[in-house]
């Protein structure tokens, strides 16, 4: 290859130190360039000077002589691609070799990933950096070269947990997840194709499951082969549960009755991992097939220990999925067939459906998860608890929750928090907690009874959230900008006109997405139905999952008017199809000719305030959606309403918005602002509460605000 060729310019030569060192003898050069050869012989990279004319290296240092595990004399008998794979991962190695030496010497400089192999055939990647510079009387390329192998493994590990986590999150089937899995492998590690096979232990089979490159016939002969201790590299592999390598199929004995096939295929090496559960259980084998012979490097093995570590973690992260969909099928199954002659059996499937849903709720989140008894002894604790605290599950079963009392709560703060989970089923707020290792941390905490069918409470469930945690990195900013969208488009632009009544709502969130909404609909009665819930949890999916609530709730609006039974029919609907988030909501049925309404609550409460100064609450009639999955009802009756009077919907986050002392804004303080102002119009009385909570916590806002004020008006 020559300057000038292909329509190239002689460029400009780079003077460069080194060009007047290459095959001087010491004691020509002076001290400086003396020094400068120390630096060319004894840097810790390997260095190489490549003469364009010819394709060989004019110089090699120690480093090089090292990296490529040959002589001096050796190495400058040979050229760069002599020293390189067949293929690089963009293509073939001369080919992109000689356009990467082109654009050295156009641009004079350029640096670049390339793949090298040593005098053992073993392939690994490097960091490459070519220079032109001028020597004597040619141009010549100086190539810096460093070994990236363990850089190389970090990128892999990165890139495939990312695929699968990704994958399985969108729901993909595990099919398309390994098969992501796959391809990003291919991309990263040139020259191979891979392959997964999953292992039926019902009939010790291997069945195909990804393997992308791989021509389809020679897929379909592998699909359903039988394991054994000499079965081609992938059945023994299984067989064994150790790794088998095959340098070359045509010359060992496990691939002979595979002969035919592998050479229409054109595959000449084969390495299988076995996939490996947590308890050592084989899953399947992770193989890499090369067209050529080829003995794995030790980061070659490396590499494939560590994506077959991550195929284990995909296939058990969908089987756990799979097992759970299947066991709340049948729960589900089960019961509805169960009849009162088999009581027995009946309550032992309500318990495995409490224990399922336990599960489901307390071990598939990130949020710090406690279960305790009735008496307050820890039962069980999921992983986020352990991240959070520091504790272990050993450490802590057995014991209370005092373990994690800071002391900046006394016991008045504990005795309030008891009093309401015994009134209202729940409680949530904002507390003070000490880690194990004494780092105090404010978390967002809530506690829920939970009731078997009898209405007995069998157990508590604190779901908490660390609230000293940073906020979310930039790659979930695009998430919480489509979840904004979504919330946009659940809000009313306005609510409907509703003679001697006046309306409004307002949302205030506390991030850029809130976990709060409000909706007005005509129910089946032509009364207006106004709901305001809380969904636990920010971004995407809570922004979809209250999207999905709100039009379920407008369907059943249709079919019902009673908002106990409409809540009650969303909880099924809810406790069906997620079990990762709960919501509370207040609902009321506003009767507007009658100047009457009725309400439910789930986990959540309402305040009517009378003309006359009395303050009556709406208690929740129920436990959030999510948490049970069948309530009992309770008929509400109608109240009526008189002229003056004032409901009034909000959510957890204006009375519990805390200043900096760690004081609430409380509920006594709400019922005092709205009494003061009752005289105003609705829009101006959310005005002044969202005003008054700002005001006490100083401009700091820790939760979503949602309030909807309905005002009854003098009809005369």
């Amino acid at each position: 290859m020559h300057p000038g060729e292909d329509g190239w310019q002689q460029p400009k030569l780079i003077d460069d130190p080194i060009d007047r060192l290459s095959n001087c003898p010491p004691s020509k050069l002076g001290e400086p360039e003396q020094r400068l050869r120390v630096l060319f012989d004894y840097a810790a990279e390997a260095l190489v000077m490549l003469d364009i004319d010819s394709g060989r290296f004019l110089d090699v240092n120690a480093a090089a002589e090292k990296l490529f595990g040959l002589p001096r004399e050796s190495l400058l008998k040979m050229g760069p691609f002599e020293l390189s794979p067949r293929w690089q991962p963009g293509g073939l190695s001369a080919e992109l070799g000689g356009s990467k030496i082109m654009e050295a010497l156009h641009r004079g400089v350029t640096a670049f990933e390339w793949w090298h192999r040593n005098a053992q055939g073993e392939r690994f990647p490097c960091d490459v950096q070519l220079v032109q510079m001028s020597w004597q009387d040619r141009v010549v390329v100086r190539g810096s070269i460093a070994e990236s192998s363990d850089k190389k493994l970090l990128q892999l590990s990165d890139v495939g947990r990312r695929e699968i986590h990704e994958r399985i999150a969108s729901g993909a089937s595990l099919s398309e997840t390994l098969e992501h899995l796959v391809r990003a492998v291919e991309r990263h590690l040139p020259g191979m194709l891979c392959s997964v096979l999953l292992l039926d232990r019902a009939t010790n089979c291997l069945r195909h499951a990804s393997a992308p490159s791989l021509p389809d016939f020679y897929n379909a002969a592998v699909d359903g082969i039988a394991i054994g201790p000499t079965v081609g590299s992938c059945g023994a592999a299984a067989f064994h549960g150790y790794r088998v390598v095959v340098s070359d199929v045509t010359d060992h004995g496990n691939w002979a009755a595979f002969r035919e096939l592998t050479e229409r295929a054109q595959i000449r090496a084969c390495w299988s991992e076995p996939i490996l559960s947590t308890s050592g259980e084989v899953l399947g084998t992770f193989a890499m097939y090369y067209g050529e012979p080829a003995v794995p490097a030790p980061f070659e093995l490396k590499a494939i220990q560590l994506v077959a570590h991550i195929a284990a973690n995909a296939i058990e992260l969908v089987h756990t999925q799979q097992l759970l969909q299947e066991m709340n099928a049948t729960l589900e199954r089960r019961i509805a067939e169960a009849t009162q002659n088999l009581l027995e059996v009946n309550q032992q499937l309500k318990q495995a459906e409490l224990d399922a849903r336990l599960s489901a709720t307390a071990f598939q989140t990130h949020d710090s998860i406690i279960i305790t008894s009735t008496c307050g002894k820890i039962l069980r604790v999921n992983d986020a608890f352990t991240t959070l605290t520091g504790y272990t599950a050993e450490e802590v079963v057995g014991k209370t929750p005092r373990v994690l009392r800071s002391g900046r709560h006394d016991e008045h703060f504990y005795r309030e928090m008891w009093q309401a989970i015994s009134r209202d089923g729940f409680w949530s707020g904002q507390i003070w907690n000490r880690r194990k290792d004494g780092h105090i941390y404010l978390q967002r905490l809530t506690i829920t009874a939970v009731r078997n069918s009898s209405g007995e409470i069998t157990h508590f469930v604190g779901d908490g959230q660390d609230l000293t945690l940073e906020k979310q990195a930039e790659a979930q900013r695009s998430e919480l900008m489509a979840a904004r969208a979504v919330q946009r488009e659940l809000l009313p632009s306005s609510f409907p006109c509703l003679p001697n009544f006046d309306v409004s709502a307002a949302v205030y969130p506390a991030d850029q997405v809130s976990g709060d909404f409000f909706d007005v609909f005509t129910l089946a009665d032509n009364s207006i139905g106004i709901v305001v819930a809380d969904v636990s949890g920010h971004g995407l999916g809570p922004g979809l999952l209250m999207a999905q609530m709100q039009a379920h709730l407008r369907s059943l609006a249709e079919l019902c008017s009673d908002p106990g039974e409409i809540l009650n029919r969303a909880n099924r609907f809810f406790s069906r199809n997620q079990s990762r988030h709960f919501v509370t909501m207040f609902l009321v049925s506003l009767d507007v000719a009658a100047q009457s309404f009725s309400y439910a609550g789930a986990g959540h409460q309402g305040y009517l305030f009378r003309a006359n100064g009395d303050v009556h609450i709406l208690e929740s009639t129920s436990t959030p959606l999510g948490i049970v999955a069948h309530w009992t009802l309770h008929p509400r009756q109608k109240i009526a309403l008189a002229a003056g009077d004032i409901i009034l919907l909000a959510t957890d986050g204006i009375e519990e918005a805390m200043a900096p002392n760690g004081n609430l804004f409380g509920r006594e303080r709400l019922c005092d602002l709205i009494r003061n102002s009752s005289t105003q119009s609705a829009a101006r009385i959310l005005e002044g509460i969202y005003s008054a909570v700002r005001e006490f916590t100083t401009g700091i806002q820790a939760d979503d605000m949602t309030a909807v004020v309905v005002k009854t008006l003098d009809t005369q």
